[in-house]
């Protein structure tokens, strides 16, 4: 293991495991997992309704503690329960993040394509590509993806500057993940930016260990 994984985790979606690297894509099977340690969710967060000419206008989402914005279609809505996951009859998004020190993005982005549940099938696609001048990931599942998952895909993208998401958190998170349907992805994916600063442990109380 090259270090510790903590992540952020929606209930209705999987806990983060990272697994050993053997290729940068592609399928194939990984080693036995290890349970990493869950942290709670952030909160904070805003939508407004951004004008806009076309059809199936698209709205704003700015998640100041996740530090990112970006766009989604209007007809979706929080979903009832979570704090971070907006839906429709035709897709969703959620966000996450993942903490790994010195980890590689290539690692994260195995240890989340071959999670040993497989979300995304027995043989997801791992596309590694530029993104707002830094490397991203997006995995797209396989063929034989459980219906339930409807549709999952992962945008991963590290951070500019390593941020703590919520001062309640023990730890700095190094990644961003955004999941949402596969026919919605690449739309979100593009129009995402970092809304920095964000909160870094230097910016939390230090006078009670954990206490936001």
């Amino acid at each position: 293991m090259k270090g510790a994984c903590f992540r952020l985790w929606p209930l209705a979606l999987l806990p983060c495991v990272l697994l050993p690297i053997s290729a940068c894509s592609g399928g194939g099977s990984t080693p036995p997992a290890t349970p990493t340690t869950v942290a709670q969710n952030a909160t904070a967060e805003s939508t407004v309704q951004t004008p806009t000419a076309e059809p199936g206008a698209w709205k704003e989402y700015t998640n100041p503690d996740y530090a990112v914005s970006l766009r989604y279609p209007a007809s979706w809505e929080r979903a009832r329960g979570y704090d971070m996951r907006y839906e429709g009859s035709d897709g969703f998004f959620a966000l996450n993040a993942v903490s790994g020190g010195s980890v590689s993005l290539e690692y994260v982005c195995r240890g989340e394509a071959y999670h040993e549940l497989r979300p995304y099938g027995t043989n997801p696609r791992i596309e590694y590509f530029p993104l707002g001048g830094v490397a991203a990931c997006l995995i797209w599942p396989s063929d034989d993806q459980s219906a339930g998952e409807k549709g999952l895909s992962s945008l991963v993208l590290p951070y500019p500057t390593p941020v703590r998401v919520h001062c309640s958190e023990p730890a700095h998170f190094n990644y961003l993940i955004l999941n949402a349907d596969k026919d919605h992805i690449q739309r979100l994916a593009d129009s995402l930016t970092f809304v920095l600063p964000a909160p870094t442990p230097s910016d939390c109380p230090t006078g009670v260990p954990g206490m936001p």
